[in-house]
């Protein structure tokens, strides 16, 4: 059951010529709460931060106020929670003494790890020398991770958890592993289908990781790649090569392009599925289409290609979702092109049928990673199944419609 305090402690400390005040009250909610932060800041006008946590009126609060993001207010709040608190109001003002306190660096750490500094730095550098990158640079009088100090980082808690399981699972003689987390970016015109395919290889692992899935333009998601928020790219083009971001594109494979339409809409047209097989592609300039936006990789490819043939169908809509695109198709509002991989699952799921496929029209999927040589086991997985099984013969169905069926000799 809860418990509260029914008069206010102040307690005052000077840490490396910082003072610190702290003060812990009763309030009723929130709202008492910030006019007590607010008292506070008339009461000290030339105070660096004043941070604070509550928990009060079925309402919690930890505000950090300009110090390092969860080093203040979170801490606090943990505080009050770990003592079953209520109806109370944690505060702390700061005044800035000169020396930043921070959470690190490397006479922190080396405290910590009971090292000398000079032994601490000289590891460092064997690291550094080791993987041929730097892991730390200069900012201001401190020091902040690279890039590459911030994937070695990730890795090396994965590596220290990965430890305390083992400890555990030795002791009490039960697996206690964490899952690993894959975090995906997937391009928004890559279909959904081509990439849960794609995908699908990871969770069928022995140990699968957990799928974070996040999907958006090429640019965003390189940029999340950029600062390791996401492990993988799933694409339907390469990264540009003018972007000043480190990524290595790796070819997933390649598929031919399906022409699909809805029976009711070759019915409106007085066609009939025989007839338009047989004059594919040229059936093609006689019925309404749906196409991806310009913004799709695959829409100056169909353009190229529909102009090489001579072909200038009607556009009846366009969509940046190929799932809309193709629930539009399934209702017979026009031919849309997709994937010949996913042929099969088109057709039943949409109840559209296959015009024809033809051979000079291609479409090429990618993983982008900050990995030259893939090592991560779940990517390593998608790769490999791309490439030997997804895309790696030309759909059977796509070859077979392109041309006519052959007569009967008589």
């Amino acid at each position: 059951m809860a418990s509260t305090i029914f008069s206010s402690v102040d307690y005052e400390l000077v840490i490396k010529k910082s003072r610190f005040i702290a003060c812990i009250q009763p309030v009723a909610d929130r709202a008492s709460a910030q006019a007590v932060v607010q008292q506070l800041w008339a009461q000290h006008p030339d105070a660096t931060h004043i941070c604070w946590a509550l928990l009060a009126g079925g309402q919690s609060a930890a505000v950090d106020d300009g110090e390092p993001s969860g080093t203040a207010g979170r801490p606090m709040l943990e505080v009050l929670r770990h003592h079953d608190l209520e109806g109370v109001l944690a505060t702390v003002v700061r005044y800035f003494g000169g020396v930043k306190l921070g959470a690190g660096g490397l006479v922190r750490a080396s405290e910590q790890l009971h090292l000398t500094p000079q032994t601490l730095s000289g590891q460092i550098k064997q690291l550094e020398a080791r993987i041929g990158q730097p892991l730390l640079r200069k900012a201001g009088r401190g020091l902040e991770p690279t890039d590459a100090g911030r994937l070695v980082a990730r890795y090396a808690a994965e590596i220290f958890t990965l430890g305390d399981a083992l400890q555990d699972a030795l002791s009490t003689g039960h697996d206690t592993r964490r899952q690993s987390v894959l975090r995906v970016g997937i391009v928004d015109s890559v279909p959904k289908a081509v990439a849960f395919h794609v995908l699908e290889p990871a969770m069928a692992l022995a140990a699968p990781p957990q799928l974070v899935c996040h999907e958006g333009g090429l640019t965003t998601l390189l940029a999340e790649l950029a600062v390791h928020r996401l492990d993988l790219i799933v694409s339907d083009v390469p990264a540009p090569a003018s972007l000043s971001v480190r990524a290595y594109t790796h070819l997933l494979g390649r598929t031919g392009i399906e022409f699909f339409a809805a029976p009711q809409l070759l019915r409106r047209s007085g066609l009939t599925i025989q007839k338009v097989r047989r004059d594919f592609p040229a059936c093609l300039a006689t019925l309404p289409m749906l196409l991806p936006t310009a913004a799709s990789a695959l829409r100056p490819r169909l353009d190229a290609w529909l102009g090489q043939h001579g072909l200038r169908p009607v556009v009846a809509a366009e969509f940046d979702d190929s799932a809309l695109q193709k629930a539009f198709g399934r209702e017979g509002q026009g031919v849309f092109a997709a994937p010949a991989v996913l042929s099969s699952e088109i057709t039943h799921q949409y109840q559209v049928q296959s015009l024809g496929a033809p051979d000079d029209l291609m479409e090429e999927f990618y993983a982008i990673s900050i990995e030259r040589r893939i090592t991560d086991p779940a990517v390593a997985a998608i790769t490999a199944a791309a490439r030997h099984t997804l895309f790696a013969t030309p759909h059977p169905v796509a070859q077979k419609r392109t041309r006519p069926p052959a007569k009967k000799s008589t």
